[in-house]
This record gives structure tokens, C-alpha cells and sequence, in this order.
């Protein structure tokens, strides 16, 4: 096979095969054959560009779980509610007291911050801080987390209830 043909060759190739990984090999007789997978024992050239590898089952699953809420809650929930627990608590310059002690029903909203980025917006009312006189005063709390970070992007809270 001529080099114009190689290159005539390798140009179609480029062309039907848009990105996969091709072997230009030399067999025993001194011919140059092309193929998918290099072949041990032979001197071969790589063609084209190579794919990128093909995603493990891990992070296949990873992945689709990221796409629904529920999974992606299921999976970062209870981290994601002890880690924000503990910054709403760090708002409260004068103590706090939680209306509820269970960390499931602090967060009464929770939903997608950003799901591309596959962060959580938690939300809910059930703490009181504290006045500096003694008073409690009922607030109103947010909490942006990052699972793939495990930490508390943005926490802020206001007197008041939630606002659904």
C-alpha cells in the first residue's frame, strides 16, 4: 500500500470514525493493516484521536443519581443536615434553641441549589435565638451545601417563619 493511499486511508478514517482509537500495524510480511486494538507482538502506530475511557459502573451510577433529587437527597441528606445545623448555630451570637432536636425535620424545604453543580438548598424556621436579655425570637433559616466539597457553601437566617 502506498503512502498516498495510507493517507487517503487515515483521512477517511478521521471522517467515519470520529474519535476512536485505531492501530496502523505492520504484520509479518511487512503490509501495513489497520485495526482497532494493537495486537501484541506487533509494531503499530496510533491513528486518530483516542475516546475518552468509558465511565466504571460507579461512576455511571454517580452520575444518574446526581439527576434526581430524591437519590442525590438520599445520598447527602444527613451530612448535609448536620453540617448546616452546625452553621445556622454559628448565626446565633447570643445562644439558640432548637425548636425541634431531630436534624430530619429541621430542614423543612429541601431542593436543588444548583443541579448542575449538584448542590442542595436546605431551609426551614424551627430555631429560636437568642436576644442577649434572655428572650428567644423565632428565625428563619437557609443553607446552600456542597456534597461534593462536604461543606456549607452560604448560611444566612432572619426573624421570622419560612416563606414557602
Amino acid at each position: 500500500m502506498g503512502p498516498m493511499r495510507i493517507a487517503i486511508l487515515l483521512a477517511l478514517l478521521g471522517w467515519v470514525l470520529p474519535a476512536p482509537a485505531a492501530w496502523l500495524c505492520d504484520t509479518e510480511h511487512g503490509e501495513q493493516i489497520l485495526l482497532r486494538e494493537a495486537p501484541e507482538g506487533f509494531y503499530c502506530e496510533p491513528v486518530g484521536e483516542r475516546r475518552a475511557e468509558p465511565q466504571t459502573e460507579a461512576e455511571q451510577a454517580e452520575a444518574n443519581c446526581r439527576r434526581s433529587l430524591r437519590c442525590w437527597l438520599r445520598r447527602h441528606d444527613l451530612a448535609a443536615g448536620r453540617h448546616c445545623s452546625v452553621a445556622i448555630q454559628g448565626l446565633a451570637p447570643h445562644g439558640y434553641n432548637w425548636i425541634d432536636d431531630l436534624i430530619f425535620s429541621r430542614f423543612e424545604v429541601r431542593t436543588w441549589h444548583h443541579q448542575d453543580a449538584g448542590t442542595l438548598r436546605f431551609a426551614g424556621d424551627r430555631i429560636e435565638f437568642g436576644n442577649g436579655d434572655g428572650s428567644f425570637t423565632r428565625h428563619a433559616y437557609v443553607c446552600l451545601y456542597d456534597p461534593a466539597r462536604g461543606d456549607v457553601i452560604d448560611v444566612r437566617a432572619d426573624p421570622g417563619r419560612i416563606t414557602r
